[in-house]
């Protein structure tokens, strides 16, 4: 799924915090896309696994996924009375049209009812005048082996950080055997994985028993885990940290010296940002150009407060930072300003002297920039002859010590990037390109992204995110190229690629979009029977288009549910330069779902929901 979010914000303990996030959220069933890896997070994601070998109950090792999922079906009178009072607990999931309509079916499944199953579903009927419904999943092939519990998630002595209930799943070598976990029943898939939503175990006897039956023939296995202590939450601390920068007043007084926020590039040009926060390892909000300077306020364990006017201080990353003993913060002043025509759309000169720090906002049609320590002094816009884009620029002064211009577009941004160049700060802004409406996609270039490696997703049988991207991507490949588009692949190979590296990749080609490809998954206690289905993310406002229009085609696709788009801090769509997505098609962690994406019926379809997502979009660009 997620960059996880090696894509997301920073990693805090997992055992601190445990019992004291924010629980309540994590009823809603967020997915494992929108998870972070820190202090606010819903609960720990699942993505950062790892491949251990271990047996339980037979002979062969097993990859072990630290981070997984759930989904299960109990089928024992007893756990029944269990589930009906869980649905009325979990009641705040129905805040969701798509799970209040799918609750009856999904209560059913997860309180031992039997769910339909793709190979006996009856033909999608045509309604006049709409697309045609998607095909069901391809049936989960049917396997019949030796017994033995194989453990996908979770791992020995793992720590579980739901609060009454989670899920666990692997195989058991057979379709045709029964299983149950602390004595209740888990469903068995054809292909003998297996998926059980059911309580936590006592604290006091913190292991799943596991018993597998067929017939005559059984088998047993313990796995220990680890529960998360029931910490009372901790009230707000006193602190500046825990409020919001905004409300602070801040003066130069209050400063212990200057610090550089990163190494300062010697080429203009450079996708290196610094990431500013309003609390110690809080969201990703402020983005920094190297090299810029700024007064230091206070260090707090590996994190630095630094002023960025007299009226908002924000926290970095102290190894993002290098003291300047000696070093001045002048007072920057914005000069005269220019808008230029350049080689792919039209540049806006803001001269001001020192780096600043600076906040970027899309509007309708138009970017703003905050600049912060700037006083503005503008008294002439000098505008391109032959400019095309850019309607008006406009400045105003907010307080002493902050400056904000408005660039008024003529359409909705495409794309732009921040530089520095001659003292001067840059805003570049993209040209749409030249589509032709019968072949959107013809001389574009788009970028595609297999998710991962490192770390991912891993499903009850052991089909490993990274592994099961490639191919759909490939797929997606074959497609666009066909369609007349240039394809730059982040990835061929199973090898890591960085995660800074992926934009970067699609920045440096050029590229028109980018699209990450993924699959899905859900942190500890989220019952994935209620929303199980199909997503998609996106971070800034000029590719929330992109996201619908590919969710749209993937939805009509692979017909799972539509989970609807995301606005998600993500690092690989975090990119200005085109509209970037990333695709959230299926639940690896579900028997079902991870059957059908080792066909090559559904990688194809998971390709071509993509594709014609990206066609649609590009078609209706210049309407916009």
């Amino acid at each position: 799924m997620l960059p996880a979010d090696g894509e997301g914000d920073g990693a805090g303990d997992p055992t601190e915090y445990a019992g004291t996030t924010r629980a309540e959220d994590a009823e809603i069933g967020f997915p494992q896309s929108m998870q972070k890896r820190d202090i606010g997070s819903f609960s720990r994601p699942q993505k950062a696994q790892t491949t251990r070998g271990v047996t339980i109950g037979g002979e062969r090792p097993w990859s072990a996924n630290i981070r997984g999922a759930k989904q299960g079906r109990q089928q024992n009178r007893r756990y029944m009375s269990f589930c009906a009072n869980h649905y009325l607990l979990d009641m705040p999931l129905l805040r969701d049209l798509r799970a209040l309509s799918a609750l009856p079916l999904a209560a059913a499944i997860a309180c031992g009812g039997t769910a339909p199953t793709p190979a006996s579903a009856p033909a999608p009927v045509p309604v006049p005048g709409r697309p045609s419904p998607a095909p069901p999943l391809p049936p989960v092939p049917e396997v019949d082996g030796p017994l033995a519990v194989r453990v996908q998630y979770p791992a020995p002595n793992q720590l579980i950080t739901s609060r009454d209930s989670n899920f666990i799943f692997g195989q058991v070598g057979s379709g045709r055997a029964s299983l149950t976990i602390n004595g209740h029943a888990a469903r068995v898939y054809p292909n003998g994985a297996f998926m059980g939503w059911l309580p936590n175990p006592p604290a006091g006897a913190p292991r799943y028993e596991m018993v597998v039956a067929r017939g005559a023939d059984t088998a047993r296995s313990t796995l220990p885990i680890r529960l998360a202590s029931a910490t009372p939450a901790r009230p707000p601390a006193p602190d500046s940290a825990m409020r919001k920068p905004e409300n602070l007043a801040t003066s130069r007084a209050d400063t212990i010296g200057v610090v550089q926020i990163g190494q300062a590039s010697a080429a203009a040009d450079t996708d290196r940002t610094i990431i500013g926060r309003p609390i110690p390892g809080g969201t990703y909000k402020w983005f920094f150009t190297p090299g810029t300077l700024a007064p230091l306020m206070e260090r707090s364990g590996g994190w630095v407060r630094v002023r960025l006017d007299d009226a908002l201080d924000v926290w970095l990353d102290s190894a993002d930072v290098r003291d300047m003993p000696g070093a001045v913060v002048h007072r920057r002043v914005m000069s005269n300003m220019r808008v230029r025509g350049s080689s792919m759309g039209v540049d806006v000169i803001m001269p001001i002297g020192q780096r600043a720090p600076y906040f970027v906002e899309e509007g309708d049609r138009s970017i703003t920039i905050t600049l912060y320590g700037v006083r503005g002094n503008t008294d002439i816009v000098n505008y391109a002859a032959a400019d095309s884009m850019v309607r008006t620029v406009e400045w105003k002064q907010v307080g002493t010590e902050r400056a904000i211009v408005t660039v008024h577009l003529r359409a909705a941004p495409f794309g732009y990037l921040v530089l520095w160049e001659n003292n001067a700060l840059v805003l570049k802004l993209r040209g749409r390109p030249a589509v032709d409406a019968n072949r959107p996609l013809a001389g574009l270039t788009i970028a595609v992204d297999p998710g991962h490696p490192p770390i991912g997703s891993t499903g009850p049988t052991g089909l490993y995110e990274a592994n099961a991207v490639l191919p759909i991507s490939e797929r997606l490949k074959r497609m666009l190229e066909e369609r007349g588009a240039r394809v730059v692949m982040t990835r061929t190979t199973a090898d890591p690629v960085a995660l800074g590296d992926r934009p970067i990749i699609a920045r440096k080609a050029n590229a028109h979009a980018f699209v990450s490809i993924h699959l899905n998954a859900y942190p500890d206690g989220v019952n994935p029977f209620l929303a199980a289905g199909t997503g998609t993310y996106f971070f800034r406002t000029h590719s929330e288009p992109l996201a619908r229009a590919v969710q749209r085609g993937m939805v009509s696709q692979m017909g799972l549910v539509d989970l609807g788009i995301n606005y998600d801090n993500l690092a690989v769509v975090r990119g200005t330069w085109y509209p970037a997505v990333l695709c959230e098609g299926a639940f690896v962690i579900l028997p079902d779902q991870e059957a059908a994406l080792r066909t090559p019926e559904f990688q194809e379809r998971y390709a071509k929901g993509v594709a014609d997502g990206l066609e649609s979009y590009f078609r209706a660009l210049g309407s916009r």
